[in-house]
């Protein structure tokens, strides 16, 4: 194998280790939460490991942590969403898997070590944390207002 290939990925894989991790109210969570679908409506990838999925109320939003990172999971156009266990759930700490299928690199699937219920300060606190937009720029202003 070629030798600037072993050290792009051995780079992504120390850079995907590193990056932000979720704020504490989220990291103190079990991490078996699931949800009643096996489709999400949405999601959206934060880094290697972690994505957000929207359920198909969008009311249900989850942080989804991968067992193992998938390099191109943010490039991949499609992302298979596999209910191992066929209970029409997708959950965290069980047989479900994720996987980036059209990858170039590694198309295999991999476990959801950990899927946790968001609410819309938590998606707030990771968008500023990612550096991405999780809400409508209303609905942060409605929140914000709220608070006042």
């Amino acid at each position: 194998m070629n030798k600037n290939l072993i050290y792009t990925l051995l780079l992504t894989f120390c850079t995907a280790s590193v990056n932000a991790q979720p704020n504490s109210r989220i990291e103190h969570t079990a991490g078996k939460d699931c949800m009643f679908a096996t489709r999400p409506s949405s999601w959206r990838v934060l880094d290697t490991r972690h994505m957000v999925l929207w359920g198909p109320s969008q009311q249900d939003t989850y942080l989804v942590t991968l067992f193992s990172p998938l390099i191109d999971l943010r490039s991949s156009d499609v992302i298979a969403f596999i209910d191992a266990d066929r209970n029409n759930k997708l959950c965290g700490k069980s047989a479900d898997k994720i996987a980036a299928p059209n990858s170039r690199i590694d198309s295999s699937p991999t476990l959801i070590s950990s899927m946790i219920k968001l609410n819309e300060q938590d998606l707030i606190t990771l968008g500023k944390q990612y550096n991405l937009q999780l809400l409508s720029p209303a609905r942060i202003k409605a929140l914000s207002e709220k608070d006042y």
